[in-house]
C-alpha cells in the first residue's frame, strides 16, 4: 500500500513539474510606429506551440529583455492571460520619442577668446567665423528599428550629411 502512495505521489510530482501551456495567440499592443514583426522577431516563442511552464516563464523573461535592449521602447511588459484551456500572451510596449532635432551654433576659431576679440574688434556685427544649422536624428524611421541623419550646417564650415542606417 506504501508503495502505491509513493507512486502516486511521484508521479503526480512528475506530472506537475512537466505540465504544457499551449500559446493561442500573442497580442501586441501599444506599438504605434514600431511594426508587429519586428516585435515579433525578438520573442523567443512563437503562437499555436506548447512549452513547459518553467521554460515558458524563462522565455517570457528572456523575451522582455530583448525587446528592451532593442532601445526603441521606454517600458516593456509581457503577460501571459489563462482564461480557462485558452493561453493568450499580452505585449504591451510604451514607445520612446523618436526625432530627436540639435541645434548647431560653433565658433571656427581656435578657442573663444580669440573669436570674441575678433568679435568685439568688428563692433559686434561679423558673424562670418560661426556655423549655425541644425542635426536631426530619426531612430525608428519606418517602424523597423532603422536611423536616419540629417545634418545642415552653414557658416564658415558649410556641411550637409544624410545618413541611413
Amino acid at each position: 500500500m506504501k508503495k502505491v502512495i509513493l507512486f502516486i505521489l511521484i508521479s503526480l510530482v512528475y506530472f506537475q513539474s512537466n505540465a504544457q501551456e499551449y500559446i493561442n495567440e500573442i497580442i501586441i499592443t501599444g506599438n504605434t510606429k514600431t511594426k508587429d514583426y519586428v516585435i515579433l522577431r525578438e520573442v523567443s516563442f512563437k503562437e499555436k506551440k506548447s512549452y513547459k511552464t518553467d521554460v515558458l516563464d524563462k522565455k517570457i523573461k528572456a523575451s522582455q529583455n530583448n525587446l528592451i535592449n532593442l532601445k526603441l521602447f521606454n517600458f516593456v511588459e509581457i503577460k501571459k492571460i489563462n482564461t480557462g484551456d485558452v493561453l493568450k500572451i499580452s505585449i504591451t510596449v510604451v514607445e520612446k520619442w523618436y526625432i530627436w532635432p540639435y541645434p548647431i551654433l560653433e565658433i571656427s576659431e581656435r578657442n573663444f577668446n580669440t573669436w570674441w576679440q575678433e568679435f568685439s574688434e568688428s563692433n559686434y556685427s561679423d558673424f562670418s567665423k560661426l556655423d549655425y544649422g541644425v542635426f536631426l536624428k530619426w531612430e525608428n524611421f519606418r517602424g523597423r528599428n532603422e536611423l536616419l541623419r540629417l545634418k545642415i550646417r552653414k557658416g564658415f564650415n558649410e556641411h550637409y550629411l544624410l545618413g541611413y542606417y
